[in-house]
């Protein structure tokens, strides 16, 4: 799980940075160092995630918040009285921070990962969002609420955009 989750990063957000690269240096310097985790599934496979550390700041002035199901949003369309025969149901993108858009090229990051196979540290360049960056969410939801209007979906607000639901428009 190990291997496919670091081929995954690097098909998608990384880029390994070789110690002979003029530039070593300087990324080695503002590499914010990441993590594997493993993680034992409820099918007894084993999972491996790429992690950044979250309180790595995306600089001065940078918008964190997105908008995700609320709880209260889940309860009130599973336990409505007239529900009928309405269905609810929750789909989790897999992957989905590295499928957000790539950083703008003004924007240069590089992280510091423990290879556990090859016990040694990599610098890699990162040219999207990881899981566990504070950004992430945020980034996923600029690159995927577009789409979702785009296929008939509105986004719903109350008050002074302080609640936020994803409906689809009911056509007859």
């Amino acid at each position: 799980s190990f291997h496919d989750e670091r081929e995954s990063l690097l098909s998608t957000v990384i880029t390994l940075v070789e110690k002979d690269d003029p530039e070593y240096d300087e990324l080695h310097r503002m590499a914010v160092t990441c993590r594997y985790l493993l993680d034992l599934r409820r099918n007894e496979a084993y999972k491996t995630r790429g992690v950044k550390q979250g309180f790595k700041a995306d600089g001065d002035g940078f918008n964190y918040y997105s908008h995700v199901v609320k709880l209260y949003t889940v309860r009130m369309c599973f336990f409505r009285v007239d529900r009928g025969s309405r269905r609810v149901a929750i789909l989790d993108q897999r992957t989905a921070f590295l499928q957000s858009d790539k950083f703008p090229p003004d924007i240069v990051k590089t992280l510091l990962m423990f290879n556990p196979i090859a016990m040694e540290w990599e610098l890699f360049r990162q040219s999207g969002p990881l899981c566990g960056e504070n950004s992430a969410p945020r980034r996923w939801e600029d690159t995927y609420s577009p789409y979702l209007e785009s296929e008939g979906f509105s986004r719903g607000f109350r008050g002074q955009g302080c609640w936020f639901k994803w409906r689809i428009l009911m056509l007859s």
